[in-house]
């Protein structure tokens, strides 16, 4: 009798101590918050880093083709945009056909605003910043 109480006893005291291994830790639901918000914050200071490239080139080029620099800076930002929201964000993100190239979420349809929206904002802006690194060379 005494040893059953003292099982009991001690597998109480042992699930009760494990417990909090098998729930989901709050590490991992602050994350699922602060995640999206560190991804939008990245994404804008990379955002204001295209004002960095325009006064580079600006600096870089004659006074009377400093609107031409900006109006091609502000052209790359506008096509990429366009480019990636059409059909970029689907070939990065969508389901992919035998593992290649997404077949779905073309024009962000179908998309969770709140789940996947923080992810195309900084697949967007770290392009761009890629477009104006490749344009600034010729």
């Amino acid at each position: 009798m005494k040893n059953r109480i003292a099982n009991r006893i001690v597998l109480i005291l042992f699930l009760g101590i494990n417990l909090p291994l098998f729930s989901e830790s709050p590490a991992l639901e602050l994350s699922k918050t602060v995640d999206p918000i560190w991804l939008i914050l990245c994404a804008a200071l990379v955002f204001f880093m295209q004002a960095g490239f325009l006064m580079l080139e600006t600096g870089l080029s004659r006074l009377k083709n400093t609107i031409n620099v900006a109006v091609k800076n502000l052209m790359d930002y506008i096509v990429g945009t366009i480019a990636f929201f059409s059909v970029g964000f689907a070939l990065m993100f969508g389901l992919s056909y035998e593992g290649w190239i997404g077949t779905n979420h073309f024009f962000l349809t179908g998309l969770k605003t709140g789940k996947d929206f923080p992810f195309f904002i900084p697949s967007r802006v770290y392009g761009n910043g890629g477009d104006n690194c490749f344009w600034s060379g010729c």
